[in-house]
Order: C-alpha cells, then sequence, then structure tokens
C-alpha cells in the first residue's frame, strides 16, 4: 500500500518532471526572460490575477447565497475563505483547497452544513467547466485551422448569446441541466481509480439535496454567467501581461482561444498547486 505521503511526494516530482520538460523545450532564453521581465506589465498582470480572485470569490459567494436563500456572511469573508483555498491548493492539491477547506471554513465559522458548503464549491467548479466547455470546440478549430479568426469569433459570439438566451428563457432547464450534467461529471470520474478515493459519496448527496436547483432564478443564472465571462477576460489579460513581461508579441485573440485548452487540465490537476499541469496545458 502506497501511503499517503508518498502519494503527494509522487505527485510533487510528476509536476516538477513536466515543469522540467517545459523549461527544457523553452531553452536558456526562455528562463533569462523569465528573470529579467518588464516589472509594469507583471504589475498589470498581478493586478488582473488580484481580480481574477476577487470576481471567483464573488461568484461563489453569490452561490452559497443562492443555496442558502439567505446572506450568510459578508463578501470580504468570502474571499478570506476562497483565498485561504486557494492558499493551501499551492502545497497540497487544489481540489483539497476547494472541496475541504473553504467547505470546512464555512461549517466552523458560519456554521453552513458540509454538504452544502461541498455542493456549492462544485457547482462553482461547473460554471467553469460549462465555460471552457463552450470555448473548446472553436478553440480547436482555431488552433488546427480548419476556420479562420473572424469565423471563430462569430461561432463564439453565437454560442454565448445562445447560452444567455437559453438561460434567460428556460431557467428552470438550465438549473436541471446544471445538476444533471455535474452528476454526470462526478460518476464519470469516479470510473477511474485515482478518483474514486477522492470523489466521496457525500459529493454526490450534496447535489441531489439541491433538489433541482430550485433556488437558481433565472436573475441569479444570468448573473453566474457574467460573473464567469468577466472572470475568463480577466483570465485573458493575465496571461496578455505575463506573454508581454517577457517579450512575446502574442496577439490576445491566440491567447483567448489557448486559455479553453490549458484550463481543461486544470480540471482534473492531481498535482499539488496544478504544478506543471497549466504549464504543460500552455
Amino acid at each position: 500500500m502506497i501511503t499517503s505521503k508518498t502519494k503527494k511526494l509522487i505527485g510533487y516530482f510528476f509536476g516538477l518532471a513536466v515543469f522540467a520538460i517545459v523549461i527544457y523545450i523553452g531553452g536558456t532564453k526562455a528562463l533569462q526572460a523569465a528573470f529579467t521581465p518588464n516589472f509594469g506589465y507583471l504589475f498589470f498582470a498581478f493586478c488582473s490575477m488580484l481580480a481574477v480572485f476577487v470576481i471567483s470569490s464573488l461568484r461563489w459567494g453569490f452561490i452559497v447565497n443562492s443555496v442558502k436563500g439567505q446572506k450568510v456572511c459578508s463578501y470580504f469573508d468570502y474571499f478570506l475563505y476562497f483565498i485561504s483555498g486557494r492558499f493551501l491548493g499551492q502545497y497540497i492539491s487544489t481540489a483539497v483547497g476547494d472541496f475541504l477547506l473553504r467547505p470546512a471554513a464555512l461549517k466552523k465559522i458560519q456554521g453552513v452544513s458540509l454538504k452544502v458548503g461541498i455542493s456549492t464549491s462544485l457547482l462553482d467548479k461547473l460554471l467553469d467547466l460549462l465555460f471552457v466547455s463552450i470555448l473548446i470546440i472553436p478553440a480547436f478549430l482555431y488552433i488546427f485551422k480548419v476556420v479562420s479568426e473572424g469565423a471563430t469569433i462569430l461561432l463564439i459570439t453565437i454560442l454565448l448569446v445562445a447560452l444567455f438566451v437559453f438561460f434567460a428563457l428556460k431557467a428552470d432547464s438550465a438549473t436541471f441541466l446544471l445538476k444533471r450534467s455535474l452528476l454526470n461529471f462526478i460518476r464519470f470520474l469516479r470510473k477511474f481509480r485515482w478518483a474514486k478515493k477522492r470523489i466521496k459519496d457525500e459529493y454526490i448527496e450534496a447535489i441531489e439535496d439541491l433538489q433541482e436547483l430550485d433556488v437558481f432564478k433565472k436573475k441569479a443564472l444570468l448573473s453566474l454567467l457574467t460573473f464567469t465571462l468577466i472572470k475568463y477576460v480577466f483570465l485573458v489579460l493575465r496571461i496578455y501581461f505575463l506573454t508581454a513581461a517577457v517579450g512575446l508579441n502574442i496577439p490576445i485573440f491566440v491567447l483567448f482561444m489557448g486559455i479553453p485548452v490549458a484550463q481543461l487540465g486544470l480540471a482534473l490537476a492531481v498535482t499539488p498547486g496544478a504544478l506543471g499541469v497549466l504549464e504543460g496545458g500552455w
């Protein structure tokens, strides 16, 4: 039997190995650029990342309040819980920070049951997965040069407008599909041995207990989609400023199309802090 400590060490070494491969491919010029960045662009990259954290915590807090039907705590408290989860995720795994620390903080400090806390974190992740899933097809079509940039922009616009219209006109159907999609995704992951031990029965029970997500009304659903879209914009800005900081003149649309590919890998990241996964995706 492999101990828990050994598994964590294996995760670290695996992530470091992927990271080392990325550095090797990049070569010494890439390392030199990384250690001598443009600090002006780096500052804007930091501000963009901070905006991502703020928006993410606001969205998660909005979900918790919607599920509970009342304001559980201030949005500043949600931000602190969110940042604490992210901090812990850098040293253990992102899943522990998102699905253990955040729900545990809600239970300990705010008296929210662990099941509800877990369900809100799962719904939070599902929104990201939903958004990435919508963009992943246009992204691959563009990356493999099947369609032009103009056609890709048109396709993305149509898909996003269709999503907003569907959530606005068919709120009940949308909430039902969100729940079924999340449950099916969880059950699919549990078929894999590595995921079965991490995804407990309580996760599925937590989603089932939400009773078709009837707490989410049309206005709330549209607000969640808007939060997600704004978060995605700041993710693009963050990577744009980072590439500019090391002297890479990459068009922002190319980065916009690259993020779904990189973010999709994060959904299944098992290494501490997702080390090597995001870098390998890029």
